[in-house]
C-alpha cells in the first residue's frame, strides 16, 4: 500500500526524492513491480482526466508547481482532492525524478490495473475484438488500442509476448483508451482461436502474403482481427488456423506497412462495413 493520509482541505508536500512514496511510484515502471502491486503509473494532465472520466480506481497523486498555472490543471486538482485518493504536492525536481518523459505537465498518479476477463469482451452481441500477438512495440500496442477504443471495438486481446499494456510508453500512446475499453490477456493463441469458434466469431488475420484484399473481407459479422509481430507477422501455424487471411494493397512498392497503420486499416474497414450495413 501508498503510505499516506487521505487528504482534506491540506495536502502534504514532498520534497526528497527518498520519500517512500516516490520510491514507490518510481517502482512501477519496472514491470516486475506492476505485476507484484497490481498498480501502474500515469502522467499528464489528459491521462488522469481520462481516468477520473472512466472511473478508474486512483490510489495516489502527486501535483508539482506547474500543475497549478492553467484553469485546466487548477481545476484537475480540485477534482483529485475531492475523491478518496491520497494527494500531495511535490518540488518539480521531485517529480521529474518520477516521471518517465520531461514534460509531465505538473502532475502524475497511480492507478489501479484493470482486470477485465475474457468473458467480458466475448458478451457484446456483434463483437469487434482487436488481437494483438508478439508486438514487442510499446508504442504501437498504445497506438492500437486508441484506434480500437476510437472505433468502438468491444476489447483488445494481448497474446503470446506481446508488449506490457501498463508499460508507460503504452500507457501513453493510448492517450487514455487504457481506461476506456477492456483489454484481457490470453497465453495460448490457438486456444482462443478454438474459444472464437466455439462462440461464432469469426477471425481474420493481416498477411502481406494473402490474396484476398481487406475491403473485400465481410467484417460485418461477429469478428476477430489479428495482426502479428512487427517483423514477422502471425506464425504460419495460426494463419493455418484463421477463417481467412487479408492484405493491404501497396502499389507503391513498399515491403510492408507500421503494424499500427496496418490494424488500424483494418480496424475502420470492419468500422465502414458496419456503419454502411
Amino acid at each position: 500500500m501508498v503510505p499516506g493520509n487521505h487528504i482534506g482541505s491540506h495536502v502534504p508536500q514532498i520534497t526528497s526524492v527518498r520519500n517512500p512514496r516516490i520510491q514507490y511510484i518510481r517502482k512501477l515502471y519496472q514491470k516486475k513491480y506492476r505485476d507484484k502491486e497490481g498498480r501502474f503509473a500515469i502522467e499528464g494532465i489528459r491521462l488522469v482526466e481520462e481516468a477520473l472520466a472512466n472511473g478508474a480506481r486512483l490510489c495516489a497523486a502527486f501535483f508539482a508547481p506547474d500543475l497549478f498555472e492553467s484553469d485546466r490543471g487548477r481545476l484537475l486538482a480540485e477534482r483529485l482532492k475531492e475523491r478518496p485518493i491520497d494527494c500531495f504536492t511535490v518540488s518539480r525536481h521531485v517529480l521529474d525524478a518520477i516521471a518517465d518523459v520531461a514534460t509531465t505537465q505538473g502532475v502524475c498518479a497511480i492507478a489501479e490495473k484493470r482486470q477485465p476477463r475474457l468473458d467480458e469482451i466475448l458478451s457484446n452481441p456483434d463483437p469487434l475484438i482487436v488481437v494483438l500477438h508478439d508486438l514487442q512495440d510499446p508504442g504501437n500496442v498504445g497506438t492500437i488500442i486508441r484506434t480500437a477504443s476510437a472505433a468502438g471495438a468491444s476489447g483488445v486481446i494481448l497474446t503470446g509476448s506481446t508488449s506490457d499494456e501498463y508499460n508507460p510508453k503504452t500507457v501513453r500512446a493510448t492517450m487514455g483508451a487504457i481506461f476506456s475499453i477492456p483489454i484481457a490477456r490470453v497465453a495460448s493463441l490457438a486456444e482462443l482461436l478454438q474459444v472464437f469458434r466455439a462462440v461464432g466469431i469469426s477471425t481474420v488475420a493481416g498477411d502481406a502474403g494473402a490474396r484476398i484484399m481487406y475491403f473485400n473481407h465481410n467484417f460485418r459479422r461477429p469478428v476477430a482481427i489479428l495482426v502479428g509481430n512487427e517483423g514477422a507477422g502471425l506464425p504460419r501455424e495460426i494463419l493455418n488456423l484463421v477463417e481467412e487471411a487479408v492484405a493491404i494493397p501497396m502499389p507503391g512498392g513498399a515491403e510492408s506497412l507500421n503494424v499500427a497503420v496496418a490494424a488500424s486499416l483494418l480496424i475502420y474497414e470492419a468500422l465502414r462495413q458496419r456503419i454502411n450495413v
